[in-house]
């Protein structure tokens, strides 16, 4: 994990670097294995990510000046 495709995979949000949209969320981040059980870390990175994807996914959201046609009405909220 890091900020340099040339020495990391995924950046901090654990997207990958060199495929759009693709975000490795799990054990698999981990280069090494620790001395503890990861299953607290995994989560919290998976949280973090997830967080980071509904952030994308609410600009997006946003960024739109029509539903498009035939699209059911929003709720209010």
């Amino acid at each position: 994990m890091g900020g340099d495709a040339a020495s990391s995979v995924v950046n901090a949000n654990l997207r990958a670097h060199d495929v759009a949209n693709l975000y490795l969320v799990g054990g698999g981040a981990f280069v090494t294995v620790s001395s503890s059980p990861p299953t607290l870390t995994i989560a919290a990175l998976a949280m973090r990510a997830a967080d980071h994807i509904a952030e994308v996914y609410r600009g997006r959201q946003t960024a739109r000046a029509a539903p498009r046609p035939g699209a059911p009405a929003r709720l209010a909220t």
